[in-house]
């Protein structure tokens, strides 16, 4: 299940950034926006005597510096140098907070996991029905990465395979997850209608792991339509149970148990 935000202003990007990465910024231009980045808040630097104390504020400041460097270049790799100019940061500060590039991609990732899933999971028209929910979010979740920039840079194809890879063993990710869809699961579960000895996060991660594949050919180039016969035909039927034949309930039917004369 893809699980972002779909409000980029709310995550760090300036429209200005999500203008270019739908328009197609060439090398000259991402090299003047670094530019300006760099001369616009060169003043304002809080990573060497002036670094903030607030380590929640930081990290956040960081990961809006990454957002706006992942669209520029809509999702290919960008140096951790320009992060930092981007933010108005020495380099060292960067890494006093994330690990490496791909660390802080996967913290974009994070920062748009709670608020994304729970306006999906709250949208959801039948949550009782899980056929029909599970269809819902990851249809959803497929829409959000075509309409939105920093949706669409994360999930690029050069990013997609490491960022899915890190999301799936990552269990702040895994935990953001299950804390909102995770009480969907248990509840279809209860009621009968997904396989018994499934786990919720059995169910999540496969969700997930499918709806990054949908992504590339040649599902990518299906319309709506026919991607919700794909997830129901090959998502929905590996984790809802088939409802009981009319007549069936685990009993032998009124038929069956007619006499034979």
């Amino acid at each position: 299940m893809v699980v972002l935000s779909g409000d980029s202003e709310r995550t760090g990007t300036r429209s200005g950034d999500a203008a270019s990465a739908r328009s197609g910024n060439t090398a000259r231009d991402r090299a003047g926006d670094a530019a300006r980045d760099r001369a616009g808040e060169r003043a304002g630097w809080w990573g060497t005597d002036t670094a903030l104390n607030d380590d929640q504020e930081a990290r956040r400041r960081l990961i809006a510096a990454a957002i706006r460097c992942l669209v520029r270049h809509r999702g290919a790799r960008f140096p951790i140098d320009e992060v930092a100019a981007t933010a108005g940061v020495a380099r060292s500060t960067v890494y006093r907070y994330f690990r490496s590039r791909d660390d802080l991609v996967l913290s974009v990732l994070l920062s748009r996991t709670d608020d994304g899933l729970a306006r999906m999971v709250e949208a959801l028209p039948h949550p009782a029905d899980a056929a029909a929910s599970i269809t819902d979010l990851v249809q959803r979740g497929l829409d959000l990465i075509r309409e939105d920039p920093v949706n669409a840079a994360l999930y690029a194809e050069e990013n997609r395979s490491a960022l899915v890879t890190a999301a799936l063993t990552s269990e702040p990710f895994l935990e953001a997850v299950l804390r909102h869809a995770g009480p969907l699961i248990d509840q279809w579960k209860a009621d009968g209608q997904l396989h018994a000895d499934l786990s919720a996060r059995e169910v999540l991660v496969w969700i997930h792991s499918v709806t990054t594949l949908l992504l590339g050919p040649p599902w990518s180039r299906y319309d709506r339509a026919e991607m919700r016969g794909v997830i129901e035909r090959f998502l929905v039927r590996a984790l809802v149970l088939a409802p009981a034949p009319e007549g069936l309930d685990g009993l032998a039917s009124p038929a069956a148990e007619a006499p034979v004369h």
